[in-house]
């Protein structure tokens, strides 16, 4: 929800590049990103929209903008952290 309270359901994109298919798939597995991204990607979107209020989202270009760069870069701190062989090009809300 946004931050006057506002339920939202919305999609987001994650565009990102394997930078080591085989050391991914031994290390993490088939369901990598189920696993180690799929869970704390909603809360990092949670965290950021819940800053907004949902007029601001929808109409001021600069405020998504800015809930874009944040939750890349907090998505991207994420797969450093868990040595994920992938490089997270760009996400959109």
């Amino acid at each position: 929800s946004s931050s006057d309270n506002i339920l939202l359901d919305f999609s987001t994109q994650i565009q990102y590049r394997i930078t080591a298919p085989a050391l991914l798939l031994s290390g993490f597995g088939q369901d990598w990103f189920k696993n180690n991204v799929a869970s704390q990607y909603a809360s990092i979107v949670r965290d950021q929209v819940k800053r907004y209020d949902m007029t601001k989202m929808m109409s001021d270009p600069d405020t998504a903008r800015k809930i874009d760069d944040s939750v890349t870069q907090n998505v991207s701190a994420l797969v450093k952290q868990q040595g994920l062989p992938i490089q997270i090009q760009n996400i959109t809300l």
